[in-house]
């Protein structure tokens, strides 16, 4: 599971008489974001995987390089990941008002800007 940093657990179990039954689920997708004109998902764990979910707002990472092989792998750390997250909930819950389409992120720097409409 190494190569592909998105899968949370693994579930392997026997069914008789000769089957054994593999089971894979991935990591929550939290926000969208896109790489390269292409769309992704960022995983609760950092990796990003290739989709877009409507519901999520978009979390815009800024590199200083884009990285080259990024699909199915952890392109952030979980614990800023944790700390956007905690901003994002925190903006929520305190200003119930105000609508942000996305957050900036810039990677280097691991600085997080809300951007308001």
């Amino acid at each position: 599971m190494e190569s592909q940093e998105n899968i949370g657990k693994v579930l392997i179990s026997k069914q008789f008489p000769n089957t054994i039954k593999v089971s894979l689920s991935s990591y929550e997708a939290i926000y969208n974001t896109s790489i390269a004109e292409k769309q992704y998902l960022v995983l609760k764990n950092g990796a990003v995987v290739p989709g877009e979910k409507e519901e999520l707002i978009d979390l815009v990472l800024k590199f200083a390089e884009i990285p080259t092989f990024y699909e199915y792998k952890r392109i952030i750390s979980s614990q800023e990941l944790k700390r956007i997250y905690e901003i994002d909930a925190l903006m929520k819950t305190n200003f119930v008002t105000i609508n942000y389409p996305k957050i900036n992120y810039y990677i280097d720097e691991k600085e997080a800007h809300v951007i308001l409409q």
